[in-house]
């Protein structure tokens, strides 16, 4: 596997790359954002007229974005689990006002 480059895309693509070995078509659909692809990819000329120049504060925002993901599948984790203990707790506290009465 070759390593990758980084494309900014500004709306969705579909890049036809010609066919395999077995004459299927080679398509790959890219996402707005910045991508990381394979070099044979970003050489495209339908995908660099589809690119925008990259700036190091795209890249910056990229990665905090990819961060902001990660921490908030995190928090929805943790509010799940403490929504469950908050009603576990109202349940055992009508459990023992039900064994107090």
């Amino acid at each position: 596997m070759s390593k990758q480059v980084q494309i900014l895309l500004s709306r969705p693509l579909t890049v036809n790359l010609g066919t395999d070995k077995h004459g299927q078509p080679i398509s790959v659909k890219l996402s707005p954002g910045l991508q990381h692809v394979e070099p044979e990819i970003a050489e495209n000329w339908f995908v660099k007229a589809h690119c925008q120049e990259i700036s190091s504060n795209d890249i910056q925002t990229g990665e905090l974005q990819k961060q902001l993901d990660i921490a908030n599948e995190a928090l929805q984790a943790l509010q799940t689990q403490s929504d469950e203990a908050t009603k576990k707790i109202g349940q055992l506290e009508d459990n023992l006002k039900e064994r107090d009465t």
